[in-house]
């Protein structure tokens, strides 16, 4: 079984316009892609309300039924070539969404000039080599936007870009964070953040109130703080996956109603205080190789919630910590019953031998 199996779940952008080659790391980002507007009703290319499909040229633009115009532009080579985009006799400033995909914008930054003052519900960017985005770049979509997603691994990217985006219900980023912080929204439902540099999420960053999926698998992050996820109380999935946290301020992994949490593939080296788990909840800590004690403490509030630990691929030391697992006999015993986790010392499933030595010395 692999250790984080919940959060290989592919996220396919909302690619309508042509097909492309998408980021491998695109895929992995797990984040539920939902379109407002299906495919099969773009069915009108290069009509009114768009420009002839000479002038947006190498860019495409479609329109639905409803008059949404849906602007898709690849493989650009120059920043300057998107601007020009915006300087074409559209009929709307409005955008439903633009798209912008595998461009040559090498070592430049994108700035709300670019975009003329047109404003888009939704946006797409991804592989356009970009070196930074300007906090200002987006503001005139600050009462439009609903979905935001952006994949440049190598761009600098802070989260004062979004502040005050009333609508923003869905945010993707693939970026340099440089941390992640003062992430503050009433309207956010799911987050998925990856960042290509460590970071720390510092102490109370987040305070999004109506969150109910994060994901920051694979995201450099060495510390958790406290009060980042207490303010989200409809929050029921949150993966952290894949990270380097060696540790949980007391009080980080304190939740309202949490359903799952997927700490798998960390370098933990205890098991960290949890609370606010839904009944009937998952807590996957597996592959951390670190981890050699499951403290009682910690450990069975959760399964005295019926909260199912996952813990593929640790292997717990054989020391006094293990005595509360291995219970008074093969029948009562926590471990394999309540936990499915393996233990250093085990020869031929031999589980009382080990209890009568730990007994004896402990």
């Amino acid at each position: 079984m692999w250790c984080s199996q919940r959060s290989q779940t592919s996220f396919t952008p909302h690619v309508i316009m042509r097909n492309s080659a998408l980021l491998p790391f695109l895929l992995l980002l797990a984040a539920a892609a939902s379109s407002a507007v299906p495919p099969h009703s773009l069915a009108r290319l290069g009509a009114w309300p768009c420009p002839s499909e000479e002038e947006v040229a190498p860019c495409t633009c479609y329109a639905d039924d409803d008059l949404n115009l849906f602007v898709d532009c690849q493989n650009l080579p120059d920043l300057a070539t998107l601007t020009g985009l915006f300087l074409k006799p559209f009929q709307f400033k409005k955008f439903f969404r633009l798209q912008v995909s595998d461009s040559k914008f090498d070592g430049e930054t994108l700035t709300a000039d670019v975009f003329n003052g047109f404003t888009f519900r939704e946006v797409i960017m991804f592989n356009n080599n970009l070196k930074a985005v300007d906090t200002e770049a987006f503001s005139a979509s600050i009462n439009d936007l609903t979905i935001f997603e952006f994949s440049d691994p190598d761009t600098v990217f802070t989260i004062d870009v979004l502040i005050d985006f009333v609508e923003l219900r869905e945010l993707v980023l693939a970026v340099d964070c440089s941390s992640i912080k003062n992430l503050a929204s009433d309207s956010l439902i799911s987050v998925t953040i990856r960042c290509s540099n460590n970071i720390t999420l510092a102490v109370n960053s987040l305070n999004l109130t109506a969150l109910t999926t994060l994901h920051l698998r694979k995201s450099h992050l060495t510390s958790v703080g406290t009060g980042n996820f207490w303010q989200s109380p409809l929050l029921q999935t949150l993966t952290l996956n894949e990270n380097l946290i060696k540790t949980f301020d007391s009080d980080a992994l304190n939740f309202t109603s949490l359903l799952e949490l997927d700490l798998s593939g960390n370098l933990l080296t205890e098991m960290p205080n949890i609370s606010g788990m839904q009944s009937g909840g998952e807590v996957n800590i597996g592959c951390n190789v670190h981890l050699k004690q499951l403290s009682q403490i910690n450990t069975q509030p959760l399964l005295d919630n019926n909260v199912k630990i996952v813990a593929t691929n640790v292997s717990l030391a054989c020391d006094c910590d293990l005595q509360w697992l291995l219970g008074e006999n093969d029948t009562d015993m926590l471990l394999t019953h309540a936990i499915e986790v393996d233990i250093d010392c085990l020869e031929d499933d031999n589980y009382s031998t080990i209890r009568d030595i730990l007994k004896n010395f402990c």
